[in-house]
């Protein structure tokens, strides 16, 4: 986070669990793509702390039908985004910090 006040950097990991693809193009030129995280969490490393994880599998679902891969336009015939719960995490320092940058 770089706030005016106080510049500074904040070192985060993440951390994904199955994490899925699978595409699949047809001899018409249609290209049918999932996506699939099945957990991730992210933590702040000093103070060590967690701050977003989630609490159901999958976390992330996406689905998406392109026509014509071989156009120059991308028209996307069908697309789905499916998300599931998160929990979020935050001490009274990372609220604060929160509403010094905002």
């Amino acid at each position: 986070l770089v706030s005016e006040k106080r510049p500074r950097g904040e070192a985060f990991g993440l951390t994904l669990v199955g994490f899925e693809t699978r595409v699949r193009q047809t001899a018409a030129g249609h290209q049918d793509s999932q996506l699939e995280i099945k957990r991730f969490q992210v933590d702040v490393q000093k103070p060590p702390m967690p701050i977003l994880a989630s609490v159901e599998s999958p976390v992330l679902r996406l689905d998406c039908a392109r026509e014509d891969v071989a156009a120059r336009d991308t028209i996307l015939r069908r697309i789905a985004v499916q998300l599931g719960r998160l929990e979020v995490t935050a001490d009274d320092a990372l609220l604060l910090e929160a509403t010094e940058v905002l």
